[in-house]
């Protein structure tokens, strides 16, 4: 890709604000290094002019770009996102900006996260499954996953800082393999992450409270799942 600058006039033309001149019919490559003086507000206006009186046409180095609002808008960016290299990541797969930004703009769209809490009311029980309130044990009221997403992450905190515990996780029965589980010391809050855990629409998931010393009390939890597209 260049930038052509064509003069159509007997006469030679000087672009006074980026001081470059074009000779008399004939045309000026722009050097990359003037493309930003090029796109300035005081140049745009003295091109502008000039494309649309039809004594310089544009051409992109294979074609003249018309209509002139085409050629103006071609010299106001200083170059195309498509030719500006993006470094991939391991989120963003894209080699140019323009493939970067599609990547970040899929990934944000079709990646959507969403929480579900779950309040527990007093001193907590030893094998206690926790479910949405302590009104609706987790046992038999179980929590059910809305749609196919993927476990993330988990928050706890609960009111004592000596609590002593083991929270538990499983997947369509309190009694199936764990999936996920950790045990605290002395420890009012903590978030578990890394945890990647799938479930389909429908699923249950049951968190099974054990207690080690010290009961817990007063427990919030707040499940983080990432939607599947």
């Amino acid at each position: 890709m260049a930038k052509i600058l064509k003069n159509q006039t007997g006469s030679d033309i000087e672009l006074s604000n980026v001081g470059l001149s074009i000779p008399a019919f004939g045309q000026l490559t722009i050097d990359i290094a003037s493309y930003i003086l090029l796109a300035s507000d005081d140049s745009i206006t003295e091109l502008t002019t000039l494309i649309n009186s039809g004594d310089i046409i544009v051409n992109d180095g294979s074609s003249d770009l018309s209509p002139n609002s085409e050629a103006i808008a071609f010299l106001r960016y200083p170059d195309d996102a498509t030719n500006i290299k993006f470094t991939p990541t391991a989120e963003i797969s894209g080699n140019t900006v323009q493939e970067a930004i599609g990547d970040g703009v899929a990934t944000a769209l079709n990646t959507p996260r969403f929480s579900i809490p779950l309040i527990f009311n007093g001193a907590a029980s030893n094998n206690e499954f926790i479910g949405y309130s302590n009104l609706l044990p987790g046992d038999s009221t179980p929590i059910v996953i809305p749609i196919n997403s993927v476990l993330e992450e988990y928050s706890f905190s609960n009111s004592k800082t000596t609590a002593d515990y083991t929270i538990e996780l499983r997947k369509n029965s309190t009694t199936a393999t764990l999936f996920n589980t950790i045990s605290k010391v002395n420890t009012k809050s903590f978030v578990q992450s890394g945890i990647e855990e799938s479930f389909s629409s429908g699923d249950h998931i049951y968190i099974k409270y054990i207690d080690n010393g010290v009961n817990a009390s007063d427990i919030a939890i707040l499940l983080i799942l990432r939607a599947l597209p």
